[in-house]
């Protein structure tokens, strides 16, 4: 091998096994892993949230939003090294969802100021035991750069007066974001009740009959096209119809009642608002 192929190996371009997948195996078995608590979060995204924060909390421009959490990042030891930047600014960012709850522990624990994105489905699990935090709905599928979608909402530390807020310009702001994709608005379309479709019956698991003498095919009511035609039904028709609906969904029906223990904390939460 000459010197310049020994220069080649030291700047990268010559590569001593190629095409060997056996070796790219091995090689790859040093690479940093991506893993699902990896943070892809789209800057137009971000950008959206943190404008939103400071304009909803009144945070001003001079205040430094810290964003302490990245693949191989240590939220732990940043804050350790930075504990004065912390005390002065504020963490927004999207941490690992996997230890989201280990994580504003312990930032409540240090009285640090926090907005972190969090996993919609579970969001509510992180007020248990936590008198200061906070959690923002805006019931949004962020879609990540990774190509996850994810149902995502927020918990923070900014305003303990307020347990839950829904947020629809939070919505707007991340929707409107480029790189999310456009989804359109799905209508629902309600026929009135004297109009039959097909899944009208057939959603039901009792029987009902129709006779000819009862209904009318029509393909377009009230001036809306019908796909695949419907029936323009009797008032006895329609009534029998929602008999049996009803009927299903009271035998289909879990019914939850409050313990007496609950029932006491029910008559607590009424006494403080009279």
């Amino acid at each position: 091998m000459s010197n310049n192929d020994f220069s080649q190996m030291r700047d990268g371009a010559f590569q001593l096994f190629t095409d060997n997948e056996e070796y790219d195996n091995f090689v790859a078995k040093f690479k940093p892993k991506k893993t699902s608590d990896d943070t892809f979060t789209p800057d137009d995204v971000y950008d959206a949230v943190a404008s939103w924060v400071r304009q909803r909390f009144g945070i001003s421009e001079q205040v430094e939003f810290i964003r302490p959490f990245y693949p191989g990042g240590d939220y732990i030891n940043d804050y350790i090294a930075r504990k004065e930047e912390y005390a002065a600014g504020m963490v927004v960012d999207n941490p690992p969802f996997s230890i989201l709850a280990q994580i504003v522990d312990f930032y409540l624990s240090r009285r640090v100021r926090f907005f972190l994105f969090c996993p919609y489905l579970t969001c509510l699990g992180n007020l248990n035991r936590r008198p200061d935090v906070s959690i923002c709905v805006c019931n949004t599928n962020v879609t990540y750069g990774n190509g996850a979608e994810v149902n995502t909402a927020f918990v923070h530390n900014l305003d303990p007066s307020v347990l839950l807020e829904n947020t629809p310009d939070l919505y707007e702001a991340i929707a409107n974001c480029p790189s999310q994709r456009k989804k359109d608005v799905q209508r629902i379309v309600e026929l009135p009740r004297n109009v039959f479709r097909q899944s009208s019956v057939g959603k039901l698991l009792s029987k009902v009959s129709i006779n000819r003498n009862e209904a009318i095919f029509v393909r377009t009511v009230g001036g809306y096209e019908i796909f695949g035609g419907g029936l323009l039904v009797s008032d006895a028709v329609a009534e029998r119809a929602e008999r049996a609906e009803r009927a299903e969904r009271a035998e289909r029906a879990v019914v939850v009642n409050l313990t007496p223990a609950e029932q006491r904390l029910l008559e607590q939460l009424n006494a403080r608002q009279k």
